[in-house]
């Protein structure tokens, strides 16, 4: 009952209400009793279930730091995390600034699923982690931002490869 009605704060925008309700539907674990043994697998898909909804809750009202860590839960209990799993947690970092990690999942997240949007989102990350001499993040970056326009050009998508290219003094 407690996922249902946390997933109708959630349509509503009641976060806390919604964070509370996934908070009681985790701590009931009815896996340990006797009657529930047979029900394992569907209460560890359902705990899985639950992280994705507190991640989207924490996500939603910025809470990163908070967000991230249902994400590694989702993550780490799901036999076959979804492209969507890694893309949220690669979101999540770039939102704090930590583009190395977020180049890493949404790398995973491409291969699972290419997007247009996964490949600006790291193109992005290469981006602002291209400070270094050789300019190979700008270059990584070009790369993502082209084959984003490949899948579905954009004004930003362009403005994008503009300032790569400008970056790396090539004037387009």
């Amino acid at each position: 009952a407690y996922i249902w009605r946390a997933k109708s704060q959630v349509a509503l925008g009641n976060w806390m209400e919604a964070l509370k309700d996934v908070g009681e539907a985790l701590a009931i674990d009815p896996t340990g009793l006797e009657d529930y043994q047979w029900r394992d697998d569907v209460y560890k898909t359902l705990n899985v279930e639950l992280f994705r909804l507190r991640a989207t809750i924490y996500m939603e009202s910025n809470s990163y730091e908070s967000a991230i860590l249902a994400l590694n839960e989702v993550i780490s209990r799901d036999p076959a995390p979804t492209a969507g799993d890694y893309h949220s947690r690669g979101y999540v970092s770039y939102m704090r600034k930590q583009y190395r990690r977020a180049v890493d999942d949404l790398t995973e997240a491409i291969l699972i699923e290419p997007t247009r949007t996964r490949f600006e989102l790291r193109g992005a990350s290469y981006y602002y982690s291209g400070k270094d001499i050789f300019k190979v993040q700008y270059q990584k970056a070009l790369s993502d931002f082209e084959q984003a326009i490949r899948m579905g050009s954009t004004s930003n998508l362009i403005e994008w490869r503009s300032l790569t290219h400008s970056k790396l003094d090539q004037f387009d």
